[in-house]
Protein backbone atom coordinates (compact mmCIF):
# COMPACT_ATOMS: atom_id res chain seq x y z
CA UNK A 1 0.00 0.00 0.00
CA UNK A 2 1.30 3.43 -0.97
CA UNK A 3 0.45 6.38 1.23
CA UNK A 4 -0.49 9.49 -0.72
CA UNK A 5 -0.48 13.04 0.63
CA UNK A 6 -3.89 14.46 1.53
CA UNK A 7 -3.95 16.54 -1.65
CA UNK A 8 -3.14 13.62 -3.99
CA UNK A 9 -5.11 10.75 -5.44
CA UNK A 10 -3.30 7.65 -6.63
CA UNK A 11 -5.37 5.47 -8.91
CA UNK A 12 -5.07 3.02 -11.74
CA UNK A 13 -7.30 3.79 -14.71
CA UNK A 14 -7.45 3.83 -18.49
CA UNK A 15 -6.35 7.43 -18.91
CA UNK A 16 -8.29 8.29 -22.05
CA UNK A 17 -11.55 7.42 -20.29
CA UNK A 18 -10.43 9.03 -17.04
CA UNK A 19 -9.62 12.38 -18.68
CA UNK A 20 -12.92 12.38 -20.56
CA UNK A 21 -14.86 11.64 -17.35
CA UNK A 22 -12.87 14.26 -15.46
CA UNK A 23 -13.80 16.85 -18.07
CA UNK A 24 -17.47 15.89 -17.68
CA UNK A 25 -17.33 16.30 -13.90
CA UNK A 26 -18.53 19.48 -12.25
CA UNK A 27 -16.94 18.83 -8.87
CA UNK A 28 -13.43 17.55 -9.64
CA UNK A 29 -10.56 19.81 -10.59
CA UNK A 30 -6.91 19.01 -11.27
CA UNK A 31 -4.19 21.56 -10.52
CA UNK A 32 -1.24 19.76 -12.15
CA UNK A 33 -0.68 16.60 -14.15
CA UNK A 34 2.48 14.52 -14.46
CA UNK A 35 3.03 11.96 -17.23
CA UNK A 36 6.13 10.12 -16.13
CA UNK A 37 7.85 7.81 -18.60
CA UNK A 38 4.89 6.85 -20.78
CA UNK A 39 5.50 3.98 -23.17
CA UNK A 40 7.08 5.70 -26.19
CA UNK A 41 5.99 3.08 -28.75
CA UNK A 42 9.08 3.98 -30.81
CA UNK A 43 7.99 2.47 -34.14
CA UNK A 44 6.42 4.94 -36.57
CA UNK A 45 3.42 2.67 -37.08
CA UNK A 46 2.58 3.03 -33.38
CA UNK A 47 2.14 6.84 -33.36
CA UNK A 48 -1.58 6.57 -32.52
CA UNK A 49 -0.66 4.61 -29.39
CA UNK A 50 1.45 7.50 -28.04
CA UNK A 51 -0.41 10.15 -26.05
CA UNK A 52 0.48 12.84 -28.60
CA UNK A 53 -1.01 10.80 -31.45
CA UNK A 54 -3.97 9.38 -29.57
CA UNK A 55 -7.55 10.61 -29.82
CA UNK A 56 -7.51 11.31 -26.07
CA UNK A 57 -4.96 14.16 -26.35
CA UNK A 58 -7.65 16.91 -26.38
CA UNK A 59 -9.21 15.37 -23.25
CA UNK A 60 -5.82 15.29 -21.54
CA UNK A 61 -5.14 18.93 -22.39
CA UNK A 62 -8.56 20.00 -21.12
CA UNK A 63 -8.20 18.00 -17.89
CA UNK A 64 -4.54 18.57 -17.01
CA UNK A 65 -5.00 21.70 -14.93
CA UNK A 66 -2.70 24.69 -15.20
CA UNK A 67 0.49 22.63 -15.60
CA UNK A 68 1.39 19.44 -17.45
CA UNK A 69 4.82 17.91 -16.91
CA UNK A 70 6.01 15.04 -19.10
CA UNK A 71 9.27 13.20 -18.49
CA UNK A 72 10.88 10.65 -20.77
CA UNK A 73 14.23 9.17 -21.64
CA UNK A 74 13.53 9.74 -25.33
CA UNK A 75 13.80 13.39 -26.38
CA UNK A 76 12.04 12.75 -29.70
CA UNK A 77 8.93 11.65 -27.80
CA UNK A 78 8.81 15.00 -26.01
CA UNK A 79 9.47 16.97 -29.20
CA UNK A 80 6.51 15.20 -30.83
CA UNK A 81 4.39 15.86 -27.74
CA UNK A 82 5.28 19.57 -27.80
CA UNK A 83 4.40 19.86 -31.49
CA UNK A 84 1.08 18.03 -31.03
CA UNK A 85 0.14 20.33 -28.16
CA UNK A 86 1.07 23.42 -30.17
CA UNK A 87 -1.12 22.20 -33.04
CA UNK A 88 -3.97 21.52 -30.59
CA UNK A 89 -3.59 25.09 -29.33
CA UNK A 90 -3.82 26.38 -32.91
CA UNK A 91 -7.13 24.48 -33.14
CA UNK A 92 -8.40 26.18 -29.98
CA UNK A 93 -7.69 23.33 -27.54
CA UNK A 94 -5.92 24.91 -24.55
CA UNK A 95 -4.08 27.66 -26.47
CA UNK A 96 -3.08 29.06 -23.05
CA UNK A 97 -0.60 26.21 -22.47
CA UNK A 98 2.95 27.38 -23.25
CA UNK A 99 5.73 24.83 -23.61
CA UNK A 100 9.07 24.97 -21.88
CA UNK A 101 11.53 22.41 -23.14
CA UNK A 102 12.09 19.67 -23.66
CA UNK A 103 15.34 19.99 -21.82
CA UNK A 104 17.68 17.51 -20.19
CA UNK A 105 17.47 17.16 -16.43
CA UNK A 106 21.08 17.18 -15.35
CA UNK A 107 20.43 16.86 -11.61
CA UNK A 108 18.45 13.81 -10.53
CA UNK A 109 19.52 13.65 -6.89
CA UNK A 110 15.88 13.32 -5.83
CA UNK A 111 14.28 11.07 -8.49
CA UNK A 112 10.49 11.03 -8.75
CA UNK A 113 10.27 7.41 -9.91
CA UNK A 114 12.18 4.16 -9.89
CA UNK A 115 12.80 4.73 -13.61
CA UNK A 116 14.59 7.98 -12.81
CA UNK A 117 16.68 6.32 -10.14
CA UNK A 118 17.64 3.55 -12.58
CA UNK A 119 18.43 6.02 -15.36
CA UNK A 120 20.49 8.25 -13.06
CA UNK A 121 22.59 5.30 -11.90
CA UNK A 122 23.12 4.17 -15.50
CA UNK A 123 23.90 7.68 -16.78
CA UNK A 124 20.93 7.67 -19.15
CA UNK A 125 19.72 11.18 -20.00
CA UNK A 126 16.26 12.16 -18.80
CA UNK A 127 14.25 14.93 -20.46
CA UNK A 128 11.36 17.05 -19.28
CA UNK A 129 8.69 19.02 -21.10
CA UNK A 130 6.50 21.45 -19.15
CA UNK A 131 3.30 22.94 -20.53
CA UNK A 132 2.16 25.78 -18.31
CA UNK A 133 -0.72 28.21 -18.52
CA UNK A 134 -0.37 31.81 -17.50
CA UNK A 135 -3.63 31.29 -15.60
Amino acid sequence: SIDAPDNALLLRAELGDFWRLLNDSNDLRVEETYLLYPNPYPKDKHLKMRFQGHASLPSLLQACGHKLTVRASWRTYLEEFRLACRRAGELGIRPDLVSKGPYELSDLHDPLTLFERKYAKAGVPVYELVLDSDR
